[in-house]
This record gives structure tokens, C-alpha cells and sequence, in this order.
């Protein structure tokens, strides 16, 4: 990927695993729910390298699927656990940082979730980081679909181009995304999927959110 030096106008972040250090905390989630249906739990690391979108297909790789719980139920047990700690979860180191860095640039940074739409207020006011954005996009449902089709749809309303928009994010699922919208990618890789899952893109991959500068100024 190019050095976008000068050219980038709008920052869309993805949140979990991105901006909030959650992949540990779902990840002790998800191995709580295989437990609970007589599956081998996964450690952190096998989490990392095999989480993907859509969470359906995900879900069906750890045999939840047929377990006599639907994916709508099991993704509202997934909610209400996640909703009772996340709270103990932290902002990545630098998060703050790079936001406030962008802001004080005048560079408009948006939050594109595949979570509902309806919590990502609480999660982002929760941090004391709301006035660092434009918008806060997400889904209207709780199962983690929907991501292209509500950052299209933004990417359309707000009139961006996407040539002078980067997508920041954790997933190959944030890939996808970006190719959609027609925007750049920085891949982070302390999030959801390991490095190793986020090379199998030709994406520049980052350790440390500090280095977004680097790509955006």
C-alpha cells in the first residue's frame, strides 16, 4: 500500500478490537459458550486465528451450529455476557493518542461497527472519547452482519471519496470492507485475527496505533 501522505480526509475506525482491547475478554466469552455446549474451548491464540465474519460461519467452525441453539440465541447469550465486563476492558495504548493527533489536524474520524447501533454510544461515551468523531456507524441487529452494506451506505451519504478515506481495523473482515468502499487499509495486529491471519491480505500491517500516524499525515 502506498505512504498516504496528504491525502487522507476521513479516518473510519473499526471499535472492537481496534480502538477497545476486547479480543481477549470475547475470546473468554466464546470459549465459556463451547463449554457450555460440550465443546473444546479455544486458548486466546487459536481465537485469534480462526475468529472471522461472518460470525455465523465462525460460530459453525466451533460446532455451535446444530448444538439445538439457534445463531440468533447464541448470539444474544454472547451480548449479554460481553455486556457485563466490558466495561473492565481498556482503550488499545495509543488509542487516545492518534485520535486526539487527528483531531487536532482537522482529519474527520468516523467509527464503522459491525455491532448494533444502539451500544456503540455507550461504549465510546464510556471512554470520554465521543468528540473525537463525526459519526458513530453501526448495524441494527446483534449479530455482527452487516458491516459493508452500513459503511457503504455512509461512505455514499456523507459524500466521501473513497480514494481519500483509510479504513483502519483488526480483521480481514476490515479488508473487505475497505475494497468495497474503495478506501486504503492499516490492519492492527493486536486485535481479533492474529498477523498471521492479517497477512494473507497485501495490507500494511501495524503493532502499535502510534504508527497510523506514519500513513495518514
Amino acid at each position: 500500500m502506498r505512504r498516504m501522505v496528504n491525502r487522507i480526509e476521513h479516518v473510519l475506525w473499526d471499535w472492537n478490537g481496534t480502538l477497545i482491547d476486547d479480543a481477549e475478554y470475547c475470546s473468554k466469552i466464546i470459549a465459556g459458550l463451547l463449554y457450555k455446549h460440550g465443546l473444546r474451548e479455544l486458548s486466546f491464540e487459536e481465537y485469534r486465528d480462526c475468529f472471522c465474519f461472518p460470525v455465523e460461519r465462525f460460530y459453525e467452525k466451533l460446532g455451535l451450529k446444530g448444538r439445538g441453539v439457534s445463531f440468533e440465541e447464541t448470539s444474544k447469550n454472547f451480548i449479554e455476557e460481553y455486556e457485563k465486563g466490558w466495561k473492565d476492558c481498556y482503550l488499545h495504548i495509543n488509542a487516545e493518542y492518534i485520535l486526539k493527533e487527528f483531531y487536532n489536524l482537522g482529519i474527520k474520524q468516523s467509527i464503522i461497527t459491525a455491532g448494533d447501533k444502539k451500544l456503540i454510544g455507550n461504549y465510546v461515551g464510556h471512554f470520554g472519547i465521543s468528540h473525537f468523531f463525526e459519526s458513530l456507524v453501526g448495524t441494527e441487529n446483534i449479530l455482527a452482519a452487516g458491516k459493508i452494506e452500513v459503511a457503504r451506505r455512509y461512505v455514499s451519504n456523507a459524500g466521501l471519496d473513497g480514494s481519500n478515506v483509510v479504513v483502519i481495523g483488526d480483521t480481514l473482515h476490515d479488508a473487505e470492507v475497505a475494497k468495497e468502499i474503495g478506501a486504503d487499509i492499516l490492519l492492527y495486529a493486536n486485535g481479533h485475527n492474529s498477523e498471521p491471519r492479517l497477512s494473507l491480505t497485501n495490507a500494511v500491517i501495524i503493532k502499535d496505533l502510534s504508527e497510523v500516524s506514519g500513513y495518514v499525515q
